[in-house]
Formats: C-alpha cells, sequence, structure tokens
C-alpha cells in the first residue's frame, strides 16, 4: 500500500499543477500528501458587479419608462445577492425564487400596478395596493439562503455526506409528489404551507417563510385572487425543489471528494463488456439495465461536429473488437421518484491498447475536446486521464495536419450550395432550393438526408412522381421517418388515401402510430376534421397501451406505476397532443382544445422530468407549445393572471430549447395580453 501511494504521488507530481487545476471539481487542491483538500480563497469582489452590489436593471434595458420594481434603474446583483462579494458556493446561494434580488414582482398585476376587471375596466391592483412588488417570501428580502446551516457541507464525513443525500432525494420527491395536486388549485394553502414548513425545517431555512406567504395570499383580493394564490404556492414550491437541487449539487462534489482520497478511483475494476450494450452513437442502452444510459462522448457530445461516416466507423470498430471493455470515466446522477434513465455515464471504451475514443479522433471522427469528461468528479487516475487527453490532442493536430474526416478539404462550392439550399426552402423558394440541392448532389454529397430534402422540394412543386423517387432514394440510403412521411404524402396525392394507408400498413407501425401518421396525412391535405379523429383515436389507444389515466380537465392522474414509465411511453402522446390542441383551437372548439393543451403539458412534464437534465421550473412548464395555446384561450376568456402564468412557463422552457420558431408564438401571446391589459 505505502509503494501504490509513493507511484501514485509521483505520477501527479509530474502534472502540471494547471492542468490539474483544470480537472478538479471547484475549491479543491492536493496536499502535500497527494489528498483532496478544500480550498478555501478569501472573500473577493463580485465580478458581475465589481463590488457596487447594485447592476443596471435588466427590466429597464431598451425601455424609455422604468419598470418600477427597481431604484432608478439600478437593481441588486443576482450574481452576489448585492453582497458586493463572490458568494461561497458551501455556505449559502442566491435566492431561487427572487435570483438574489431580493424582492418578487406582484403576482396579481406582474408588476404594473393596475388590472383589468371584467368589464374590461383598469383599476388598481388589489394585491400589492400600486407598490408593484413584495419582498422575496423565501429569503425574506436578503436575497441569499444558506446550505449545510447546520453543520458545514465541507466538514461533513462520507457518511454524513451519503445520508444528507438521502434524505434531500426524500424531500423533493414529496415535494413534487404533492405539488402536482397544488397545480391544480386542489388542496388548500394551508395544508400546502404545513408541508413546506416541515421540509424548510429540513432544509435549514429561515423561519416564517410560510407565515408570510399566508399573510401575501390572504391580502390579494379580487376576481382573480385563488389563481393568484395558486401560483404564489406553485412558486414557493419551485424554490424549494431549485434550492434542493443546489445543495445536491454540492453534496456530489463532497462524496466524491471522500471516494477520491480513499483511493477508490484508482483501482484497476474490472470493465463491463461493450459489445453487451445497444449502442445508437453517441448513446448506448442496456435492457439489463433499463435505468442507465452511457456515452461515448463527453463535453459538448449534443452538438459536437462529426463527420459523415462517424456511425459506420464506430459499427466497424466495435465489428473488430469483439472483446472490448467499458471503463466509467464519470457520471450523472439524476435520481428521482421512479425516474427512467436516472445516470448517465460517460465512458472509454478500449480493447487493450486499442481506445475507441482516440480512434474516433485518429480518423478525424470527432474533435479532441468531445471527450473531455461532461463533469469534474472522474472516476479513473488524474494521470491516466491527462494521458488520455494529451494523446488525443495529439492525434487530432495529426488529423488535421492530414486532412482527415472534419478536416478534409471540401469542395466550398458544395457545402455553399447546401447552406443556400436550406435557406432558400426557408424562404419557400422551392424551386430555388431544390436546383441547388441536385447540385450538391452530382458535387458528391450523394446522402440519404440530402434526398429527402429533395423529395420535399418536388412535392411542395406539386413533382409527385419526383418526389416518390426521391424518398425511396432517401430510404435506401438509410433515411427514415421524414422520408417515409413524405412518400406517404406524395401517394395520397399521386393515387388517393387508399394507397398512402396501405403504405403506412406496409411499417408496421404500432396502432396508435399508424393513427397519428393517418392524422397528419389527413391534416395535410386540409381534412382537418379527419385529422382530429384520427389523433383523438391514437392517443386513446396509446393511453390504454399505457394505462394513462387523466382527470376531467385533462392533468394526467400520478400514482407510482406512471412514475416508473419510461420516456418513450409519455412519448407515443407527443406531439400528438400537441396537434389536437391547435386543431381544435383553429376550429373554434375551445373546451377541447383546452383539455387536449392541458393533457399536452402534464405528458410534457413527465417527458421533462425523464430526461433528468431540466430543473424543477422547467418540469413544471410541460410544453411551450401547449401553454402558449392555454395562455390565448385565456385571453379569449378575459383571464389576464392565468394567461400570463402560461407565458411565464412557456418561456421558460422556451429558453431552455432555444428553438427559434417558440419566439413567434410567444410575440403572439404577449401580443393578446398588452390587448388585455389594456382593455
Amino acid at each position: 500500500m505505502r509503494h501504490l501511494l509513493l507511484v501514485l504521488l509521483v505520477a501527479l507530481a509530474a502534472v502540471p499543477a494547471q492542468e490539474l487545476a483544470d480537472i478538479l471539481p471547484f475549491s479543491m487542491k492536493l496536499d502535500a500528501a497527494g489528498k483532496l483538500v478544500w480550498d478555501v480563497p478569501a472573500p473577493a469582489a463580485c465580478g458581475a458587479c465589481a463590488g457596487q452590489k447594485l447592476v443596471p436593471c435588466p427590466r429597464c434595458e431598451r425601455k424609455p419608462v422604468p419598470c418600477g420594481l427597481c431604484t432608478d434603474r439600478k437593481s441588486p446583483c443576482r450574481s452576489c445577492s448585492a453582497t458586493g462579494k463572490q458568494l461561497d458556493p458551501f455556505v449559502d446561494m442566491p435566492c431561487p425564487s427572487c435570483s438574489g434580488t431580493q424582492r418578487d414582482p406582484c403576482p396579481t398585476c406582474s408588476g404594473s400596478a393596475t388590472i383589468v376587471s371584467p368589464d374590461g375596466k383598469e383599476k388598481p391592483c388589489g394585491g400589492c395596493k400600486g407598490r408593484r412588488w413584495f419582498p422575496c417570501i423565501e429569503c425574506a428580502g436578503a436575497g441569499r439562503l444558506p446550505i449545510g446551516a447546520d453543520q458545514p457541507l465541507r466538514a461533513l464525513s462520507l457518511e454524513a455526506a451519503r445520508a444528507r443525500r438521502e434524505q434531500l432525494r426524500a424531500l423533493k420527491a414529496r415535494v413534487e409528489r404533492r405539488s402536482k395536486d397544488v397545480a391544480r388549485a386542489s388542496e388548500p394553502p394551508t395544508e400546502m404551507a404545513l408541508l413546506l414548513e416541515e421540509v424548510r425545517e429540513a432544509l435549514y431555512l429561515p423561519d416564517g417563510a410560510d407565515d408570510r406567504l399566508l399573510a401575501l395570499a390572504a391580502a390579494v383580493v379580487g376576481d382573480d385572487a385563488q389563481s393568484s394564490v395558486d401560483f404564489m404556492i406553485s412558486q414557493h414550491t419551485l424554490s424549494l425543489e431549485r434550492r434542493i437541487e443546489q445543495e445536491q449539487e454540492v453534496l456530489e462534489k463532497c462524496i466524491w471528494r471522500h471516494r477520491r482520497n480513499a483511493g477508490e478511483f484508482d483501482r484497476t475494476a474490472a470493465g463491463v463488456p461493450a459489445n453487451s450494450i445497444e449502442w445508437q452513437f453517441p448513446f448506448g442502452a442496456d435492457k439489463q439495465r433499463p435505468d442507465v444510459l452511457w456515452l461515448l462522448l463527453g463535453r459538448g457530445f449534443l452538438r459536437a461536429p462529426t463527420s459523415d461516416d462517424v456511425k459506420d466507423v464506430v459499427a466497424a470498430w466495435f465489428a473488430e473488437h469483439p472483446k472490448a471493455l467499458m471503463t466509467p470515466l464519470v457520471r450523472i446522477d439524476a435520481a428521482g421518484p421512479g425516474p427512467t434513465k436516472a445516470t448517465w455515464i460517460q465512458v472509454r471504451v478500449a480493447d487493450d491498447a486499442h481506445d475507441l475514443g482516440l480512434h474516433l479522433v485518429e480518423r478525424g471522427c470527432i474533435p479532441a475536446y468531445v471527450l473531455i469528461a461532461v463533469r469534474e468528479e472522474i472516476e479513473v487516475p488524474f494521470a491516466d486521464y491527462l494521458t488520455f487527453l494529451r494523446r488525443a490532442k495529439e492525434l487530432e493536430a495529426a488529423a488535421k495536419q492530414n486532412k482527415l474526416g472534419l478536416w478534409r478539404e471540401v469542395d466550398p462550392a458544395r457545402d455553399d450550395d447546401l447552406a443556400a439550399a436550406r435557406k432558400r426552402q426557408l424562404d419557400d423558394d422551392h424551386a430555388g432550393a431544390l436546383e441547388l440541392y441536385e447540385k450538391a448532389i452530382a458535387a458528391g454529397h450523394d446522402r440519404a438526408d440530402t434526398w429527402t430534402q429533395v423529395g420535399t422540394c418536388r412535392l411542395e412543386l406539386g413533382d409527385d412522381a419526383g418526389a416518390l423517387a426521391a424518398f425511396d432514394r432517401a430510404i435506401a440510403g438509410g433515411e427514415t421517418w421524414e422520408a417515409r412521411r413524405g412518400k406517404a404524402c406524395a401517394l395520397w396525392r399521386r393515387d388517393g388515401e387508399v394507397a398512402a394507408v396501405a403504405f403506412l400498413k406496409t411499417l408496421e407501425l404500432e396502432p396508435h402510430e399508424a393513427e397519428r401518421w393517418h392524422g397528419e396525412l389527413c391534416r395535410q391535405h386540409s381534412q382537418l376534421d379527419n385529422a382530429i379523429v384520427h389523433y383523438e383515436q391514437s392517443v386513446a389507444l396509446a393511453s390504454a397501451k399505457h394505462a394513462f389515466r387523466f382527470d376531467a380537465e385533462g392533468w394526467l392522474l400520478v400514482d407510482e406505476a406512471t412514475m416508473q414509465k419510461e420516456n418513450n411511453d409519455f412519448a407515443d402522446l407527443w406531439p400528438t397532443l400537441e396537434d389536437i390542441a391547435s386543431l381544435h383551437f383553429l376550429r373554434g372548439n375551445d373546451a377541447p382544445a383546452m383539455r387536449f393543451a392541458t393533457m399536452g403539458i402534464a405528458i410534457g412534464q413527465q417527458l421533462n422530468r425523464c430526461r433528468g437534465y431540466y430543473d424543477a421550473t422547467e418540469v413544471k412548464a410541460g410544453d411551450v407549445d401547449c401553454r402558449v395555446l392555454r395562455g390565448r384561450l385565456f385571453c379569449k376568456q378575459g383571464k389576464l393572471v392565468e394567461a400570463e402564468t402560461e407565458e411565464r412557463f412557456a418561456r421558460t422552457l422556451a429558453k431552455r430549447s432555444g428553438y427559434t420558431g417558440y419566439q413567434r408564438q410567444l410575440q403572439v401571446l404577449q401580443a393578446e395580453i398588452d390587448a388585455l391589459r389594456r382593455r
């Protein structure tokens, strides 16, 4: 053992200090004995406000009139909670409710100081009495909350840290289960407050927040009082969930430090046979362990550039190395109440000296940085990890020099043609796009996805025969759903509905999938009422398949069996519910539109929960399209507060997605909300 420690210290001594610092979790360093110890730096001025405690108010930016929620267009700095100093992540955190700004806009008027009555007249807000905001309920206006106040997290033993982690998991599960009822206003605020008071005691949070909540709820009057109170309770719950998640993140680093110092990650462990996993690059799944998602890549893997042949190279490598083993590099534990894919594990796959990741870099299939761990708590020896990354950089440099894969010399005109074709297609210039797509194919870009776009353009131009030929080329090249949908549409136009449905039957779709596809075809051919019939049948079949039950409003009845469902189970109803709701809205069927939009949000909440990387607010938001639609329906009913609530949820989730199309939907909803305010 003494010899092993000596070897490890010598290896670490050879590692440049800066290189090692780049892979250590925050606030850690190595001592003379090679152990990880906490590095507690002296308090430094906040970089966001330069120690001034105030920053320009983001609400007032580019607005001629002050927002009324700040002071002289200055608001408390969110990064430091207006302390002027960098917060110690082991001591406290910016309040998740007010984001460190110390105040919350009035939930009744959203900070406008006025509301519109049912008769269309504007009147002073009954909640804030014109003040526009309240001191934050959660932090009592302090802007920050403590973490681990019972005992400093840095001082926790491994056993204490693990026990605290399990306690937080149980607390979060309990709050999440209860919050689903609160979102539907089916539980009195007083009963919810009793639960939250118990939870807050376990979190060592300031006393009196629940009293302030109930006092504020009692002060809200008017037609929208109940919905405002429900919203406050919901936000109160989400704040607690985020508070729990913040401490869980710090605890994971504490636990990792103890395990690293115990030498747990410096012992050679038997690897898992890589060929026992079903790979769909860059992911892997194992039916024996459905709670685990394996990753071949690391940092930035979702958006990392890859060569055209990367999947073929991966398949060939596995065929040549059937005895390859996986070594866990780092894991993301997203455990919650009954999640699927609860743990993501990034692995290195190797057969003796043959490493798959290095092979992909050497061939130019991926850049070297994608092999960096997705988080800092690596589970392999530091020295081995650094050697691995250095080798990846060397191989990337060689691939660039030899112009392999991503670094190959390409025909700029061909790539320019593809970019220009996509732009023309978005501008509805399908003839111009088609010409450029075919030019790119002639220059060597003979790929299935390009043939799919050729088929789509020909379909838009009315060339059904040409579209069918292009979609067949795409399907033969491996393109699946988009090309097959396009082929079904072309068949309908050329040969009629019977031919299109007959083609769907050859695909061996599940009953609910076949109904959905039939509905899509009806919608594309302007048979909206028929589309609704098939969409609703698809939802009924999928719900029966998974034993999903919805209440009268459309909220999913969540029991233990439902919480155990997998991500794909919920996906069987999405985006079908979005489509049904939008069609009913177009047809003026407001009641079913509201119900199906609510169902879409409920299913979206479960999809977001299963993904494991959404925060509590994003999980609660559920679905952007359905939130926007509900907001528009509330505007039609003259319910301003409810519409604004839907808009906030929709905007939160749209920000996570980054999809630009959501912004147009949000602008439409915001315009209707503004019109409602002016009434």
